[in-house]
């Protein structure tokens, strides 16, 4: 939920969906509208990020979606395997709420220019 706070700080006129299963996920992204970007946690409930990670780059209508990945800890396995399987970012949540809309801000940015 923090990641909805932070995104509504930005003032950008986003829809954001939130889903804490990784099945969830995936079948919403069967009948939604394509994103321009998906957050995904490393530790989604159900399927992990990485296997819904790697489900999503399967599927060629979502090559150009921005993918990024966030984890409660940064562990370089965990960043190798999500950067060289699709995902454009991997982040280690901050630890302040300051630290976090500067982030989703600096994203918002970079994704909404491509």
């Amino acid at each position: 939920m923090f990641l909805v706070d932070a995104l509504n700080e930005t003032g950008q006129q986003i829809e954001l969906i939130t889903i804490s299963h990784g099945e969830q996920l995936l079948a919403t992204l069967e009948n939604a509208p394509k994103p321009l970007a998906i957050f995904i946690d490393l530790y989604l409930l159900g399927k992990n990020g990485k296997q819904c990670l790697k489900e999503i780059r399967e599927r060629s209508e979502f090559k150009d979606v921005q993918i990024i990945m966030l984890a409660g800890s940064y562990m370089d396995s965990d960043a190798n395997y999500c950067l060289s399987n699709g995902a454009n970012y991997f982040i280690k949540k901050p630890n302040s709420y300051n630290d976090l809309v500067n982030i989703v801000e600096s994203l918002c940015t970079e994704i909404l220019v491509k």
